[in-house]
């Protein structure tokens, strides 16, 4: 242990050049000051979004989209503005980095150009807004709550309770179904056939009964029943508006499937 610190003592008394940045000489000291510099930053800048968007700004009618997306933000300009502190602060001067740039810019040409799109497209997410954090969208094929938008992706909780990374570059380039703009509840689609022998009305009738009496369903905007097809058995389309996460949806959704089964056995209404 001793030795150890012996030899670290030598090394910052000699403070050995480890490289050049145009003509600023980068020492051992300099690379020790800029690496705790930035550990303590993404910390403090990461701690500052959390205190922004979990403390300061839930005491007002701030939905938790909007004071997510202000935390980010100010965690980002946290980060900029005290990388080129810090870099200022360690003695390189920031005209020196321009060597750099032509590099990063032919970087973000070929292998850095997704990363480069995903972070723009994350800033224009949280800026314009087209989905927030609690929405219900589906986007390629993949429906899910949106818990979380960060700057490269956006995760996605699917009814599954599985988590979907999804870019953000799709969210900008890509259709996206949202089906809770603005809202908390969105709709719940079911399905179902029964024979064609069948008094349609009656199930029509019968059908929004069930779902009707549910504690779960929406009033406004109402229940439908649509009668899509009739080829070959008759087809039911029932939509329902609820409120609650993908896992709740599913439980509504079993809950008025027995309901459905219920009534139309006891009409003695078959399946087709």
């Amino acid at each position: 242990m001793d030795r150890f610190l012996v030899l670290m003592s030598s090394a910052f008394q000699h403070d050995p050049l480890l490289f050049h940045i145009g003509k600023t000489e980068v020492t051992l000291s300099t690379m020790l000051t800029l690496v705790v510099g930035m550990t303590l930053l993404v910390i403090v800048s990461g701690w500052l979004r959390g205190l922004i968007a979990d403390r300061l700004l839930a005491y007002g009618h701030v939905d938790v989209s909007t004071r997510y997306t202000i935390g980010s933000l100010v965690r980002y300009l946290v980060l900029v503005v005290g990388t080129m502190i810090l870099m200022q602060t360690a003695g390189i001067n920031l005209t020196a980095l321009s060597v750099l740039a032509g590099a990063v810019g032919v970087g973000v040409g070929f292998g850095l150009q997704n990363i480069v799109s995903n972070f723009i497209s994350g800033l224009i997410v949280m800026f314009e807004r087209p989905v927030k954090i609690g929405d219900r969208v589906e986007l390629g094929g993949v429906e899910g709550d949106v818990i979380e938008i960060g700057a490269r992706a956006t995760r996605l909780m699917t009814a599954e309770g599985s988590v979907i990374i999804m870019p953000n570059q799709k969210f900008i380039t890509d259709p996206v179904k949202n089906w809770a703009d603005g809202h908390d509840r969105s709709p719940l689609v079911l399905n179902l056939a029964v024979g064609r022998g069948s008094d349609m009305r009656e199930v029509a009738a019968l059908l929004h009964q069930a779902v009707d009496k549910h504690y779960s369903v929406e009033k406004r905007p109402a229940p439908q029943v649509l009668l899509t097809s009739v080829t070959g058995a008759a087809t039911f389309r029932i939509i329902v508006w609820v409120n609650g996460s993908s896992q709740v949806r599913n439980q509504v959704m079993h809950e008025l499937y027995l309901s459905i089964l219920e009534a139309l056995a006891a009409a003695g209404i078959a399946l087709g």
